[in-house]
């Protein structure tokens, strides 16, 4: 990642558009509409502020006169006295937020004789005075300001001190602790006059703890990296880019995708980077978030679909990581992905949602929920809340590297980890009855996913056809003969669809499902099938009468067939595991529900064809 985020950024240094990534100095108002970005500034001449402060627009040309840079932590100081103001309509608000803008300004003052005021009783003069007149200041709400000053007519940024107090604060951290003299940088391959040893760009840094650890002497990381002082800024300014226009959050996580190519091409970097600029900043609603397979497709659709992202010897790295301060913890690092791969994957999204939509619809009161394969939503299964915060399981970042590589999952623990989700929720039941329902159709579409995508190993795997899934037994059955190529998943399945229907006659007659307590938390396996079989055709018997009679039921030949069925396999030895059996018992469970709605609104349809004729 590091070298493609150079190349990046040499990229970027060719056209001058992009040259303000590449100073120490940043724009104070990167996403706000110019007409409402304003600077506040205070004169300071011979060491006095010399009256009220004046406003003018914000001028991004000027970015380095003004020189802003965001301060250190939630309380640091800005390096110079130039610093973000926030009027409040409310008195006690305003006076507050002038109060802290002061603490701020003072630190970034230094105390006694400085460029700025001969002694230390006029700085602290000059605050007050500031403070007084920002106290009265109300401004537009809709407006955002920059605070600053001028010095005797200049902008802080015309003194080359504070110049170099930038250049110092934003590279020493590369040097201090580690440099040399004469080295090769490892990012140019050519001899540097001095190379620098601490990078970090996001994320790769030395650590002194396990750099100790191995033996080493932090001192020396330059050995290991060393990166002469312009890679290390263009690397910077690659950085800032990345961050400001391609990142994109995923819960608790951001990423960002960056090309790169066989071959150095700055002009084709440049055309890859503008679309995916361009497919960055496209409709990022709540509505459209649901849909993607991240919180936004149309970047990777992009990839597909136009020349210049799509072309012969481009490559694609997706970078996924926290940002905590100023740290970044790397979370996952795709690399060399091709946009074949992106395709591939895009078809079989695009199947398995034309496969399930109708069964994996949630429709309510107020509005339609359609079925969309996406990350959201396989990490339902494989992420845990910790103080309001979503933390993915290990096991989520090894389904990503399986998706996009293309690499084998294990099939077990995907089905593991849907089934301890799903019984959560089915213990949960009295508190919301149909959310493992809903679950359990999702991760039946979710593994099919998987399938289509080559992920599981399974020798001669079947064609799925793209058209909806049919909802009679028998049909759907026969359309998932990878899901049921071990008989006792059928068994399982086939039992999971019995006991719908005595519930469903327990519904009718009690308006409740005892029978739901005898299924052992839906973690069955096939001697839990085994002690289970006898009960639910007991069961069965004693409520014959709403089972057969039931209009739209299955037919008796049907259940007879179904429970011979049954019989015949629990006699045979059980190669399923426990997660396999009970996932395909909870699958029969829940699409009998389906498969009898399905009954219902052909013989409704029939009915009213029949009605009509007459």
């Amino acid at each position: 990642m590091i070298k493609n985020l150079y190349r990046l950024g040499k990229a970027l240094q060719t056209d001058n558009k992009f040259s303000a990534y590449f100073t120490p100095w940043q724009n104070p108002f990167p996403k706000v509409d110019p007409d409402k970005a304003k600077v506040i500034y205070f004169n300071i001449r011979d060491g006095k502020v010399d009256g009220a402060y004046e406003i003018e627009p914000f001028k991004p040309a000027l970015q380095k006169n003004y020189l802003y840079r965001k301060p250190q932590g939630a309380r640091g100081a800005p390096l110079v006295p130039t610093d973000y103001f926030y009027p409040s309509g409310k008195e006690e608000d305003h006076l507050e937020n002038v109060r802290k803008l002061i603490s701020r300004l003072g630190r970034a003052f230094p105390d006694g004789e400085s460029q700025y005021f001969f002694s230390q009783g006029q700085k602290e003069e000059a605050l007050k005075h500031i403070e007084e007149q920002l106290a009265t200041f109300r401004g537009n709400p809709d407006d955002r300001y920059l605070l600053t000053f001028r010095i005797n007519g200049k902008w802080l940024g015309e003194f080359e001190e504070n110049i170099a107090l930038f250049e110092a604060e934003a590279y020493s951290k590369y040097y201090e602790k580690s440099h040399a003299k004469d080295r090769l940088c490892a990012l140019t391959y050519e001899k540097s006059p001095e190379v620098w040893g601490r990078v970090d760009t996001l994320g790769f840094t030395i650590n002194d703890l396990t750099f100790s650890r191995g033996g080493f002497n932090p001192t020396d990381s330059y050995k290991m990296f060393p990166a002469s002082p312009d890679a290390v800024k263009i690397l910077e300014g690659a950085r800032r880019f990345a961050l400001s226009k391609l990142t994109r959050n995923f819960y608790s996580m951001q990423y960002f995708i960056i090309p790169h190519f066989i071959q150095d091409d700055d002009e084709a970097m440049l055309e890859a980077i503008a679309g995916l600029v361009r497919g960055n900043q496209d409709d990022n609603s709540l509505q459209n978030q649901s849909r993607s397979i991240f919180n936004n497709e149309q970047v990777i659709a992009d990839i597909i679909e136009e020349k210049g992202l799509a072309k012969q010897g481009v490559f694609y790295d997706i970078f996924f990581f926290q940002k905590k301060q100023a740290q970044f913890a790397i979370k996952l690092h795709l690399t060399d992905i091709l946009p074949s791969r992106f395709s591939r994957i895009f078809e079989a999204k695009g199947k398995i949602e034309s496969r399930y939509r109708r069964v994996n619809r949630i429709t309510t009161k107020k509005e339609t929920f359609e079925f969309f394969v996406t990350f959201s939503r396989i990490q339902r299964y494989f992420s845990n809340k910790a103080n309001n915060e979503v933390v993915f399981h290990p096991f989520f970042y090894r389904i990503l590297e399986s998706v996009f590589y293309g690499q084998p999952l294990d099939d077990a623990s995907v089905v593991k980890a849907f089934m301890d989700e799903i019984r959560q929720s089915f213990k949960q039941r009295h508190e919301d009855k149909n959310r493992y329902q809903f679950q359990t159709k999702d991760a039946f579409a979710l593994w099919h996913f998987f399938l289509e995508l080559d992920l599981f190993n399974y020798q001669n795997r079947h064609e799925m056809e793209e058209k909806p899934v049919p909802l009679t037994l028998d049909e759907f059955i026969g359309a998932h003969p990878d899901f049921f190529v071990e008989p006792y998943k059928k068994a399982a399945f086939f039992m999971g669809c019995l006991t719908e229907l005595l519930l469903q006659a327990q519904r009718e007659r009690l308006k409740n499902e005892p029978f739901l307590e005898k299924l052992s938390g839906l973690n069955l396996d096939d001697q839990g099938l085994r002690i289970l079989f006898p009960r639910l055709q007991e069961k069965m018997a004693q409520y014959k009468d709403h089972i057969y009679n039931y209009e739209y039921s299955a037919s008796k030949g049907d259940i007879q067939r179904l429970r011979a069925t049954v019989a015949q396999i629990l006699m045979e030895p059980c190669n399923a595991s426990r997660a396999d059996i009970s996932f395909a018992f909870t699958s029969g469970l829940v699409m009998q529900k389906e498969f009898t709605q399905y009954q219902i609104k052909l013989r409704k349809a029939a009915k009213a064809e029949a009605t009509s004729e007459e």
